[in-house]
């Protein structure tokens, strides 16, 4: 009988050994589970290592940059962690975004849920500077403008004074057409200028200013057109949020004698 305890005792040991090899196997395989970062490329196609809290269990990927993990840590203590880590980010969007420099990724998503046995990390990331266009308009932002903006007033202005004490005189544009403008800002004399900073006029002594009002896909935005400097043009669209974005065209001509000569042709 004790024999035969002996023999169920030694097949349990050797079992649960299986088992706790098994597991062993498994969790040193992971791809993230004994380590505290997530490997993988940037734009530049450099190897690159994302922070994960340690022991956090690589589950899977869906598409090319979402990743879940599994972890037995508490929710509060994986949010510090993961709070720690995009907080020396830098972030655009309202926070939306957070860029690394170091590894040349932006995180878009990186959180934590509570689930019944173990808790989910959820990150999302894309390659290169996402934040580097947050002020900036796309290349298709005018021809969008063109074919579906709903333009409600069209002001002109002539401003005197400075940015904290403006003075400006107001006309309003009834006579106005966007595909004719849209053509002339299309010849080949005008180039874009790469821009990644924003831009706000600031009045200064005779500048003017256009401004669009208008709403695009039940959204309304405000444009002002304005000289930035001597040849150059900007294009400043503002939401309701007051985020603003901006394109800047090099004109190749007087920039603010164009929009002195609309204004007096009102």
């Amino acid at each position: 009988m004790i024999i035969k305890i002996k023999e169920i005792l030694k097949k349990i040991g050797i079992g649960l050994l299986i088992v706790i090899g098994i597991i062993a196997i498994i969790l040193i395989t992971n791809k993230t589970f004994f380590k505290t970062y997530y490997t993988t490329t940037n734009d530049k196609k450099e190897t690159v290592k994302i922070p994960v809290p340690a022991f956090s269990f690589y589950e899977s990927k869906s598409g090319k940059y979402n990743v879940t993990f599994l972890t037995i840590r508490s929710v509060a203590n994986v949010r510090n962690i993961l709070g720690d880590y995009v907080e020396n980010l830098t972030s655009c969007y309202d926070e939306s975004y957070f860029y690394d420099k170091d590894l040349g990724i932006t995180i878009s998503k990186y959180t934590v849920e509570k689930g019944n046995i173990f808790n989910k990390i959820y990150l999302t990331y894309t390659k290169g500077n996402y934040c580097e266009t947050e002020f900036v308009l796309d290349n298709d932002w005018m021809t969008e403008f063109k074919e579906k903006a709903v333009i409600e007033e069209v002001n002109v202005a002539s401003c005197t004074g400075k940015s904290d004490d403006t003075n400006c005189t107001v006309k309003n544009v009834t006579d106005y057409n966007v595909e004719e403008y849209y053509n002339y800002m299309n010849k080949d004399t005008i180039t874009r200028i790469e821009n990644k900073t924003n831009i706000n006029y600031e009045g200064a002594n005779g500048t003017y200013v256009i401004y669009y009002y208008y709403t695009l896909n039940k959204k309304s935005y405000t444009l002002s057109i304005f000289a930035y400097n001597t040849t150059y043009l900007a294009f400043e669209v503002i939401d309701s949020n007051d985020h603003s974005q901006n394109a800047v065209y090099n004109m190749n001509t007087d920039a603010n004698q164009l929009l002195k000569d609309f204004y007096n042709q009102q």
